[in-house]
């Protein structure tokens, strides 16, 4: 997979690097910078402390770039099964107490600070589309307060910050605002607005918790906690807030305002769940230090969510000014209906920097190496590969180096 992060950056080994990437099974990325060949490897199934002890091995390997897991709490955060494509809070990367499945928010910002010294990137597995399981009809959860940050349900709105939980992407005309996978879809395109980070416990435009009544319906009970140290995760809007701290405005600001020597000068605001989730992804690049993103399920999001607030949020707020480079999950085959989806959803203008991943050339090669497993035991009379040599793999490798030169 090639990657948009290219300056400065040694060759890669196309033998050492496509035998690892194809273990992992990743595809290919068409990028601008063709000529630098830029692979990026995905590096899944592993502890953040283990993926920064391998840097050695990734750095000698020829790798440019590291794609990880989702790095936020997961909702099923203690079944073994969930790798973090069931985001229960984002924002929540993990701590000495309470780890994740792969670390700690430090542990993380390690393995980043290293794989910057070895010259490699990191992109951040990046779920904007839904949530996790749980909703409405799952049992006590909106009263146990839902999912930081998101409204489960409110009385004016039966499906509060997501969508009809009845719906699939399997329905008919429902890709946009079905579950996948049976988790709860977002509605980017909703504008109920509070605080969802609350830090003053007096605010009344804190997010809200929701109870039931006696015959079913949606009311207020209160509000998710408030806590101080949410002030983290906001931009230093004003630098005489809190005015416990004094004047910030010396202090060193990202671009979107994040204050890196006092995070606690975060001033919150109120948004709707498209904004969280943008100040988000401004957070992961501007304080932990990400080079970008894979956007999961990135097809069953509506199209202006990236043409219009993505593409905005995360403009210019790279390293030396540049904008993060993101590549999408667009699964499409490969009629020039399926094409024309894939370029609907890359952006390379100057003001976009999003590419998809290359699942027709996944699919056409998937289908090449079968034929060839099955040639392999034909019989004597089958016809070898002269390239593969009996090993489908090799003919797989040596088509991902032409695809990737």
């Amino acid at each position: 997979m090639a990657s948009g992060r290219s300056k400065g950056r040694r060759d890669a080994n196309p033998k050492a690097l496509l035998a690892g990437a194809l273990a992992v099974g990743v595809t290919s990325v068409l990028l601008p910078h063709l000529s630098e060949a830029d692979v990026i490897l995905q590096f899944f199934e592993s502890s953040y402390r283990n993926t920064e002890h391998r840097m050695p091995d990734i750095f000698m390997a020829g790798y440019n770039a590291l794609w990880i897991p989702p790095p936020g709490r997961a909702a099923c955060a203690d079944c073994a099964s969930s790798v973090g494509y069931d985001p229960f809070d984002r924002f929540d990367l993990g701590s000495s107490g309470k780890p994740t499945l792969y670390g700690t928010r430090g542990q993380l910002q390690q393995l980043i600070r290293e794989a910057h010294k070895a010259n490699v990137a990191v992109y951040v597995d990046t779920v904007l589309n839904h949530n996790g399981f749980s909703n409405l009809g799952t049992p006590g959860f909106v009263e146990s307060g839902g999912y930081p940050g998101f409204v489960v349900s409110l009385p004016q709105d039966i499906d509060g910050d997501f969508h009809n939980g009845f719906l699939t992407t399997e329905q008919l005309g429902h890709e946009l605002d079905g579950r996948l996978g049976g988790e709860i879809d977002i509605a980017q395109e909703k504008h109920h607005r509070f605080i969802r980070q609350p830090v003053d416990a007096g605010d009344a435009r804190n997010i809200p918790v929701v109870g039931r009544t006696a015959d079913g319906g949606i009311v207020l009970t209160g509000n998710q906690p408030a806590r101080d140290s949410n002030r983290q995760f906001y931009p230093d809007a004003d630098p005489a807030s809190p005015a416990t701290l004094g004047n910030t405005a010396a202090d060193r600001h990202t671009p979107s305002g994040f204050d890196l020597d006092r995070p606690e000068a975060g001033d919150p605001v109120e948004e709707n769940a498209t904004g969280l989730l943008l100040r988000y992804c401004k957070w992961m690049v501007e304080v932990v230090g990400v080079d970008g993103f894979r956007l999961d399920a990135a097809k069953h999001v509506p199209p202006f969510f990236w043409n219009d607030f993505f593409d905005q949020a995360v403009f210019h707020i790279g390293s030396g000014g540049t904008t993060p480079y993101s590549f999408g999950e667009v699964i499409a085959g490969g009629s020039a209906d399926d094409l024309s989806k894939l370029r609907s959803y890359t952006r390379k203008d100057g003001f976009g920097n999003r590419d998809v991943l290359d699942f027709p050339l996944f699919f056409y090669d998937a289908q090449r190496v079968e034929r060839h497993r099955q040639w392999q035991y034909a019989g004597a009379g089958a016809r070898q590969c002269r390239h593969c040599r009996w090993r489908p793999q090799r003919w797989l490798h040596r088509r991902a180096v032409r695809a990737k030169s």
